[in-house]
């Protein structure tokens, strides 16, 4: 944090821009936003690796059918929607989402799968525009594990 004031530390050591998109397939056409943020939120259910919960996170959804993409010029459109990183900030936070709405029930449960993190986690292939000085690399420094149930813990 060498020459950074109070003022700007959180923003440098946790904020990230994410790169969201849609993508038409049989058109030469983009849609595109960048956002800020300060940690992701990943699913859990189904996946044995972070790296598995990265893949999903990322993963490109399919817009066809009755679901196509309306764009201004061409109408609708077969289109591809994901999302990548822009940049990624030197401390990346992660939440795993382990609670989630169960309609039998009509009630939150609680996901108490094992998800395993690799020593280093290697985030390069998510990153829009490869750059030096951009860190893509990620250390596991610290675990805050919920206790109990969806009401208390």
């Amino acid at each position: 944090m060498k020459n950074r004031g109070q003022e700007d530390s959180i923003e440098w050591m946790f904020q990230g821009v994410s790169y969201n998109f849609i993508r038409c397939l049989n058109q030469d056409y983009e849609s595109n936003r960048k956002e800020t943020f300060y940690d992701i939120s990943l699913v859990v259910k189904g996946c044995k690796k972070l790296e598995d919960s990265f893949a999903k996170f990322c993963e490109t959804e399919l817009l066809t059918g009755d679901n196509k993409y309306m764009t201004d010029d061409f109408g609708l459109q077969d289109a591809e929607k994901g999302i990548l990183f822009d940049t990624l900030p030197p401390v990346l936070h992660l939440h795993l989402k382990r609670f989630e709405y169960a309609p039998y029930r009509e009630a939150y449960v609680k996901n108490n799968d094992r998800l395993s993190f690799p020593p280093v986690l290697n985030l390069e292939r998510y990153i829009k525009d490869k750059i030096d000085d951009n860190p893509a690399k990620y250390h596991l420094h610290g675990v805050l594990v919920h206790r109990g149930s969806v009401n208390s813990g």
